[in-house]
């Protein structure tokens, strides 16, 4: 049912246990990895890097409803791309697993293999970082909170719960389940329940949070937010272990946050309500409780949480886009940290960033995500690469993007022109995104299919088709001279003076009638 411990796995867990900072990213596997879980993952990675410690990435797939096949592999792909390379991670073997839905240890009938699973020992699942993998340790420590009381079977079916809500809703009183199984049945009821085949899901007793703490209140320290109270009257019994044997987040969360050693949970400020739920189990099992980091929320320049529905929030799209992930880290290092008073650089690489790093410079207030400072931040970027550097990055994502986009004869053309360093040059300074560099360089390759709607341009719309023409004509004799820039410039200026086209609005109908677009290298 479960795998043996292996020598390395041994080696490894001593050296875990002797790591002052383990931090995790744990995100999961349920779709695109949004922009703010790369600067989840970057904080925690340059927290544990700054002490010399454990970077975990752990794969919490239990939302088995909303899986997305291939975003395992791909969160993986994305934190080597941006150079947040973790110390721990998930096998290719856990991967294929996952992928294929095949999980380790029983499922719904998991308490009838109770006396199994109660030999399990927590080192036969060091190195499993992916939940679906881990089952039966927490089938193992449910049956203790079960066992002491912290957590009780519930056998209420979803009629009997929405007709509970519906009632309260009447009564104006807060939704919720109203621990009907915990008052009527004893473990020994609750096991007859299961052996006859009754489907269950295991649920925390909350009642028993003044038991644990001594009151119903608790406050929790935050890192960042700093303390915070919660009451356990106001917290339901959350379900711990689903009908089909597994865990829901916050059991899960729990258990492998603990048994991996994670000393520091960064995570968004969102999931601070779960927090009383967590250290309640924390207390519960008799386990030390974790510092807590949670992160601001990260807005929209027009009001709210930073969304899909108000532009690209997934990391892929900023990259097919052309922005280079380390311009991306500068500019999501900023979103809720500052270095010390009195520095005001805005440009960090990753290593410079590791070593200025503290929790305690992170800010409590909600950044804004200013796509105009990005851009600013990938031209930078693009400047400052150096040309050869500049070419491969180029050549990589037309072979990630363009070809993924089945316009594979221009990337082909692109990839073996000898001079495209040379056309490269050309727009380096002037484009903010590989795109626009790409979009600049296609008329070398390809001419318009169809000519270009002058009157779409702002500026030349002003004009006659037939003053458009006649200064084309004209510039096109001037074409056939060989003149040096300056000579050029004054020779098109005239041109546009004779028919009182601004001189502006000239260069831009040279680009044009030359490019088949409002954007080129330089024209000259």
């Amino acid at each position: 049912m479960h795998k043996s411990i292996t020598a390395t796995q041994a080696k490894n867990k001593k050296q875990l246990s002797h790591t002052k900072v383990v931090t995790r990213f744990a995100p999961s596997p349920t779709g695109y990895l949004h922009i703010a879980g790369i600067r989840t993952a970057l904080f925690a990675y340059a927290h544990a890097k700054k002490h010399n410690g454990t970077f975990i990435l752990r794969l919490e797939d239990t939302d088995r409803e909303r899986f997305v096949p291939g975003s395992g592999k791909e969160i993986l792909d994305l934190l080597r791309k941006f150079k947040l390379d973790p110390d721990l991670y998930p096998t290719k073997n856990q991967l294929a697993d996952m992928e294929a839905g095949k999980f380790q240890g029983y499922g719904n009938d998991w308490m009838l293999h109770i006396d199994e699973i109660e030999k399990i020992q927590d080192e036969d699942f060091t190195n499993v970082f992916v939940q679906t993998q881990r089952l039966p340790i927490y089938h193992k420590y449910v049956w203790q909170l079960i066992k002491a009381g912290y957590a009780y079977f519930c056998f209420c079916s979803a009629e009997r719960l929405a007709k509970v809500n519906e009632e309260k809703k009447k009564r104006k009183e807060p939704l919720g389940y109203d621990g009907y199984c915990k008052r009527h049945y004893t473990i020994d009821e609750a096991l007859d329940k299961i052996k006859k085949g009754e489907p269950y899901v295991v649920r925390m007793n909350v009642d028993k949070a003044t038991e644990l703490f001594g009151q119903s209140e608790i406050t929790i320290k935050d890192q960042v937010v700093g303390d915070f109270t919660f009451d356990f009257k106001n917290v339901n019994d959350q379900v711990l272990i689903k009908s089909n044997g597994i865990p829901t987040y916050q059991f899960a969360v729990v258990v492998d946050d603990y048994l991996m050693g994670v000393t520091h949970i960064h995570r968004g400020f969102e999931w601070i309500s779960s927090t009383p739920k967590q250290v309640f189990l924390y207390k519960a099992l008799g386990w030390d409780i974790p510092k807590f980091v949670h992160l601001p929320i990260i807005l929209d320049p027009s009001g709210g949480k930073l969304s899909k529905r108000k532009g690209t929030v997934a990391v892929t799209d900023f990259l097919k886009e052309g922005y280079l992930p380390d311009a991306i880290l500068n500019f999501l290092m900023l979103l809720g940290w500052a270095p010390k008073k009195g520095d005001t650089r805005e440009v960090f690489n990753l290593n410079e960033f590791v070593d200025l790093f503290s929790v305690n410079d992170l800010n409590k207030a909600n950044p804004v995500f200013n796509r105009t400072k990005l851009l600013w931040f990938n031209s930078l970027y693009i400047r400052n690469k150096s040309n050869d550097e500049l070419l491969e990055i180029f050549k990589d994502w037309l072979k990630e993007t363009i070809s993924a986009e089945n316009k594979n004869v221009i990337m082909s053309q692109m990839l073996q022109d000898n001079a495209l360093l040379d056309k490269l040059m050309l727009v380096k300074e002037r484009v903010k995104t590989l795109k626009e560099m790409y979009e600049m360089l296609i008329f070398f390759y390809q001419e318009p299919t169809t000519p270009y709607n002058f009157k779409d341009v702002k500026g030349i719309k002003r004009y006659s088709t037939m003053t458009l023409y006649n200064a084309l004509q004209l510039y096109m004799r001037t074409k056939e001279l060989e003149l040096e820039k300056d000579m050029w410039v004054s020779r098109v200026r005239d041109i546009a003076d004779q028919f009182n086209i601004k001189h502006a609005d000239m260069f831009m109908l040279i680009r044009l009638a030359v490019v088949g677009s409002p954007i080129s290298p330089p024209l000259y």
